[in-house]
Parts: C-alpha cells; structure tokens; sequence
C-alpha cells in the first residue's frame, strides 16, 4: 500500500486500503491508514471518517487524534483539536505526545502560561520523559522575563542529570 501511495497511484493504494479495513475492522491501524490515504488525496470527510472510525475503536490511538486534530486546526478549531487529545488522556494519561500537543494548541491560541503549566504538570508526572524537557526549555527561552531563563537552566540542569554517562 504504501509503495502505491510513493508511486502516486491513490486510487489504488486506497482499494487495498479498504480492503484491509474489510480484513480487519477491528484494526485502528488500519482505518488510520485509510484515513491517511484519503488525507493525501485530497479527500477531507472521507479522511476524517476512516480517523474517526480509528479512535472508536481505540480511545488512546496517538496518531488518530493528531491526525483529527491536525484537520481541526485546519479549519481553526483549535479547541475541538485540543479536545480530541484531552479524550486521548482520558484513556492514556501518562500520553506524554498528548500533553505536548495540548501545550502547542494552548500557545497557538497565544496562551503560554497554560502552555508552560501543561508541560509542567506533564514533566512532575513524567519527569524521565525527556521529550517533555525538549519542549519546555525553549519555551521558556523564548519568553524575555529573567524568571523563564532560570527555569530553563533548572529545567536544562534537571535533564542533563538524566543523560547516561560515557565513561
């Protein structure tokens, strides 16, 4: 299928799409992957339906919800897109992808400080997940208060505590 989708041919790679899905409609995966064949080309509402149809069938499929999401934003629905991934940490909370894409619609939205409280929260509940560290330090060393740049030394402090040493 995806060979069919690098060579162009959509229509094909979506026949066989659909045909896994009638395989297996159970599969998350494989609606997903429908949807992403729908996504390519061009054909929004089914997209959506195949990736919708993907999180019914699993609530904590990540890359479901970013795909809706990403269609949300699309359209400036940043808070349906928000939503979708506060259902996904319904079903998963220590999600971490989740709590960084919340945080990235909260800044979209021009709210850092729910941004940075987002990650936070996520890096107290999580604190060996260094993509979360990844995400706040340049958040904060995009601010200009001399408060964000001490907590990103602290935060920068606290990551580099975490990386292995080669002795």
């Amino acid at each position: 299928i995806l060979h069919l989708v690098a060579k162009g041919r959509l229509d094909d790679a979506a026949r066989f799409a659909d045909e896994l899905v009638t395989r297996s409609p159970d599969s998350a995966i494989a609606h997903n992957l429908l949807g992403l064949i729908h996504l390519k080309g061009n054909r929004i509402e089914s997209a959506k339906s195949a990736f919708e149809a993907a999180v019914r069938l699993d609530q904590s499929f990540f890359p479901a919800a970013l795909n809706l999401s990403q269609l949300d934003v699309a359209v400036g629905d940043i808070e349906s897109a928000k939503q979708r991934f506060e259902s996904l940490l319904q079903a998963r909370p220590e999600e971490f992808r989740a709590q960084i894409a919340i945080s990235q619609l909260e800044q979209a939205r021009g709210d850092n400080v729910a941004a940075a409280m987002r990650l936070e929260e996520a890096i107290s509940k999580s604190p060996d997940s260094t993509a979360l560290y990844f995400e706040l330090i340049p958040h904060y060393l995009r601010r200009t208060e001399s408060a964000n740049y001490e907590r990103a030394e602290k935060l920068a402090e606290s990551l580099l505590s975490k990386v292995p040493k080669n002795e």
